[in-house]
């Protein structure tokens, strides 16, 4: 039985946008970046070699980098097949012996205080779900018209549930998203207040407040 959350059809200016998009690759290239990774026993995001806590933390999702597909697993190493999100989903894989393909999502971004580029590969049921309910944000963003906001600025989170033969909590991974932004990284909320009438202000200069910096991940 296929449990994966249906997926509307993304609008031909969805589609038009993204054809004009450079993504990341997800598949193979991964210098420079780090795997994201949700633990579903603590509910906790962690990345980079060190797993670094990476929970709450505020990220810029690459929408063209978004996919779907199968992997499997054959002797230690995967086997993938993967699509961006605005093309049907690919026929799985001829099964090898007794391993099945399973149904995948993929997306890559950044973490908004360094940059620090990511990619996060999941087959589970909850990490689909977590990646669909992106896509469907974005695609009901580009049928109202939206053609230039895009880009999910999120906050890795997580939910929960309790499971009704086991009794224990479940954790699930979820992407908040906190704002959108452009191609450009440029916030949606930012270019709303930039294009606001200035408002008269004293001349008095305002106090700065010097914001910690986080120390850099390590990939």
């Amino acid at each position: 039985m296929n449990n994966a959350v249906a997926i509307p059809t993304p609008s031909s200016a969805l589609a038009d946008r993204l054809r004009g998009t450079m993504a990341p690759q997800v598949m193979g290239e991964t210098s420079g970046k780090v795997y994201l990774r949700f633990d579903f026993q603590s509910g906790k995001w962690t990345c980079g070699k060190e797993q670094e806590d990476v929970t709450g933390v505020e990220a810029l999702i690459n929408t063209a980098s978004i996919g779907h597909g199968w992997t499997m697993w054959i002797n230690g190493a995967p086997k993938k097949s993967i699509v961006s999100f605005d093309q049907p989903l690919p026929m799985p894989m001829a099964p090898e012996g007794n391993v099945q393909p399973q149904e995948a999502r993929v997306l890559s971004g950044a973490f908004i205080d360094d940059g620090l580029e990511f990619i996060f590969e999941t087959n589970s049921l909850g990490g689909r779900n977590a990646v669909d309910a992106i896509i469907k944000q974005v695609i009901v963003r580009a049928q109202q018209g939206q053609e230039v906001f895009l880009y999910p600025v999120i906050q890795l989170a997580h939910g929960s549930y309790t499971h009704k033969t086991h009794g224990r909590i479940i954790n699930t991974p979820q992407f908040t998203i906190i704002d959108w932004a452009d191609i450009n990284g440029v916030r949606e909320s930012q270019a709303l207040i930039g294009s606001a009438p200035e408002e008269d202000v004293d001349d008095e200069p305002e106090e700065v407040v010097q914001q910690p910096v986080r120390r850099r991940r390590t990939v």
